[in-house]
């Protein structure tokens, strides 16, 4: 009988835990490997220790940062005073499988903030590494994950709605991030992710920094603050695009191609964005349009061969295509 009622325990344990193996639908969270409230010191984040660095975890005490999301706690560019004037400060995030279980496949992060800051000069940015800190590329360029056949910020299917910056949110240093006032908290997501095919030694060590700069101008801002930053997984099916669109909303007029083609739509989109990859991963061609039905591929400087093309619509509709270069 205590056999028994030991096994039962066990089993009703195992059905409560965030790793337990349930079939999922492509859409739904997996697991939530790691919440990060700040109430209490994490082995996965490293602040920067210069003591210029505004980064710290405690009770926020400002005008437009009173209280954290999950109160107490919140990482917050200093929980009492407004910013200063030049300043850059950070902190980072440690990813692998050692907080999660899916990495690198399926990397989900999402976190709610606020921010307060001079428009378009001030404000918070988020790079990444796949190289221990060598080397950073801010997310929405990360061409590193990219070579490897997967899907980076903002380009998710399964995050649609990212609440990130891009490329028109330039900050005083040119690098695209958050900026100006929030009149709330913002939820952003954050995903990288398989698809079927991909190549290259991946990095057992992810690394995300959270960037906060300031220029010389002092205009008394509360800066950026952060909580309940989550580590997740979601089913994405076969990680590949064609779980979320119909296969028939781009053809290629001619498929081999020996010099030129043109992608056909099925509709005008305001904008499309193509990338080709070779057989080994590598990115060998861009190419974009806005308010089309139809994009030229041109071929002529391509080697023969299979190439990946991967279109994304309209920013967060996405799927992929085989094409033969045949000269």
């Amino acid at each position: 009988m205590k056999r028994k009622l030991i096994a039962i325990c066990f089993c009703s344990a195992l059905s409560f835990s965030g790793f337990t193996q349930i079939r999922q639908s492509p859409g739904d969270t997996v697991g939530i490997w790691q919440v990060l409230d700040f109430e209490n010191p994490s082995d996965y984040i490293l602040l920067n220790p210069s003591l210029q660095n505004l980064w710290q975890t405690g009770h926020p005490q400002k005008q437009f940062f009173p209280e954290a999301y999950t109160p107490p706690n919140a990482m917050v560019t200093d929980t009492l005073a407004p910013y200063p004037p030049l300043n850059h400060s950070w902190f980072d995030l440690i990813v692998g499988s050692f907080n999660n279980p899916t990495y690198p496949e399926i990397l989900f992060f999402d976190f709610w903030h606020k921010f307060d800051t001079d428009t378009l000069r001030d404000g918070g940015y988020i790079t990444v590494s796949w190289d221990k800190g060598i080397s950073w590329d801010n997310i929405i360029h990360d061409s590193v994950y990219s070579s490897w056949w997967g899907f980076s910020p903002p380009w998710s299917p399964f995050a649609e709605f990212p609440n990130l910056y891009s490329d028109i949110d330039t900050l005083f240093n040119g690098e695209p991030g958050f900026s100006g006032h929030t009149n709330g908290w913002v939820h952003t997501t954050m995903a990288w992710h398989f698809i079927p095919v991909r190549s290259g030694n991946i990095s057992d060590t992810m690394m995300l920094r959270f960037h906060f700069i300031s220029d010389e101008i002092d205009n008394q801002h509360d800066g950026w603050m952060i909580d309940q930053l989550r580590m997740f997984s979601i089913d994405v099916g076969s990680s590949t695009p064609e779980t979320k669109i119909d296969d028939n909303w781009v053809r290629f007029l001619q498929n081999p191609i020996q010099q030129r083609t043109n992608a056909m739509f099925d509709r005008q989109w305001h904008s499309v964005e193509l990338t080709l990859h070779d057989v080994n991963g590598r990115t060998v061609s861009k190419m974009q349009c806005a308010k089309c039905f139809e994009l030229l591929i041109d071929a002529t400087e391509l080697n023969d061969g299979l190439y990946l093309a991967s279109f994304v619509m309209d920013r967060r509709q996405f799927i992929s295509k085989k094409i033969l270069v045949r000269h």
